[in-house]
């Protein structure tokens, strides 16, 4: 023999009418509008009498076929050549700097006398 459903209190509708608009609201936001119930489906839901689909939604859409477009074979051109230059990397010309010192880790610093790399040669941490 199957249970007899319980009457709802009008405190439980009320609670569960709650309920059920912010689980439509949820189920709207995540666009999934056919899987929005009714207050009916919903108490259903609640108290277990209602069992989940396995894994397939109700409009699943699936094609049987994929068009393809018919259009022509089309190679692209490859001569072989390319059509850039090569840039010429900028060089110091100037005789104030005198080279390139390693400070701390990777901080490069230049060095403009001899003074300066006698001084970064002697930092330590």
């Amino acid at each position: 023999m199957r249970k007899k459903t319980k009457t709802l209190n009008k405190k439980q509708k009320e609670r569960l009418k709650k309920q059920l608009s912010d689980h439509n609201r949820r189920l709207k936001q995540e666009h999934r509008h056919s899987e929005c119930l009714t207050f009916d489906e919903y108490v259903k839901y609640v108290y277990g009498k209602v069992r989940k689909t396995s894994g397939s939604s109700k409009n699943h859409y699936s094609p049987k076929s994929f068009y393809r477009r018919q259009t022509q074979f089309v190679p692209s051109h490859n001569s072989g050549v390319g059509n850039t230059h090569k840039t010429v990397s900028p060089k110091y010309s100037g005789d104030y700097v005198k080279g390139i010192a390693v400070m701390h880790k990777s901080n490069l610093v230049p060095i403009t006398d001899s003074e300066q790399a006698k001084d970064i040669a002697k930092m330590r941490r």
